[in-house]
């Protein structure tokens, strides 16, 4: 148990130190009610307060940031298939601009500038898998 508690991120080490300081005032104020002064009852009610305000803040600031990962990752996942889609598009204009012989100069001219901007949009693709990666 101690291992896992080590190996946790620091926002959820701190909240489960506020949620047993909470615990443990809790545990002291119902121990001591019988005989306790007015300012031993504001003192708890102020400690108790900012506990459980400080653990419910670190509490939505950690399921906020799993929520905005998990967005992320959907993102990520739906634009690494675009990328790879339109990688699919450049090779099968790559492969059909190398097939395509023709007599014709002016189009062979075409084709060869075709073939080096699909060449080009094709480095960029890789970089952006590369950088998904």
């Amino acid at each position: 148990m101690l291992q896992r508690f080590k190996g946790a991120d620091s926002s959820t080490r701190l909240l489960s130190l506020l949620g047993i300081a909470l615990i443990a005032t809790l545990i002291l104020e119902i121990a001591r009610s019988g005989g306790m002064t007015k300012t031993e009852v504001t003192l708890f009610g102020i400690l108790q307060f900012v506990f459980a305000l400080t653990f419910a803040w670190i509490l939505s600031k950690v399921s906020n940031k799993r929520e905005f990962e998990e967005g992320q990752r959907k993102f990520a996942i739906a634009a690494y298939r675009r990328v790879r889609e339109i990688e699919r598009m450049i090779d099968r204009l790559l492969m059909r601009s190398s097939t395509k012989g023709g007599t014709d100069t002016e189009i062979s001219h075409e084709v060869e500038v075709i073939k080096q901007i699909g060449i080009g949009i094709q480095d960029t693709v890789r970089s952006s898998i590369s950088d998904w990666a």
